[in-house]
C-alpha cells in the first residue's frame, strides 16, 4: 500500500511538472509574439520612455499603434519647430530637453541668454 501511494504521488508530481512546462512554454511563446526582442534597457529617462513605447510589437493593439504614430509625429514636429527657432535666433542655441519632472521643454544655455540681454 505504501509503494502505491509513492508511485501515485510521483505520477501526480510528474503531471504537475509536465503541465507546468507546457504552461511555461506557452507563456514564452505569448511573450515572443508581443514583445520586440530588440528592446533594451536605456539609462536616460527619455530613452527608457521611448523603449517602453515601442517594446510591444506592431499590430498587437491598434490604439497603441495610433498612440506611437501620434507620439513620433508630434516629436518630429517639435524638433522641426526648435530648428526653426534656431534659424530665426542663431545666437540663442535653443535645445529640446526632456526631464521626468518637466517633460519636454526648450532650453537656452545661461551664457547665451545673458549675451542676448546686453
Amino acid at each position: 500500500c505504501e509503494g502505491i501511494k509513492e508511485i501515485s504521488m510521483f505520477e501526480s508530481m510528474g503531471e504537475c511538472i509536465s503541465s507546468g512546462l507546457v504552461s511555461f512554454r506557452q507563456a514564452v511563446e505569448d511573450i515572443d509574439k508581443k514583445i520586440n526582442i530588440s528592446t533594451e534597457f536605456r539609462h536616460r529617462t527619455e530613452d527608457q520612455r521611448q523603449e517602453a513605447l515601442f517594446a510591444i510589437k506592431k499590430n498587437f493593439d491598434g490604439l497603441l499603434d495610433v498612440a506611437r504614430c501620434t507620439y513620433s509625429h508630434t516629436l518630429m514636429d517639435i524638433r522641426r519647430l526648435v530648428q526653426r527657432y534656431n534659424n530665426m535666433h542663431p545666437n540663442l542655441s535653443i535645445q529640446l530637453a526632456w526631464t521626468g519632472k518637466r517633460g519636454y521643454h526648450l532650453k537656452i544655455p545661461q551664457a547665451k541668454r545673458q549675451r542676448k540681454r546686453k
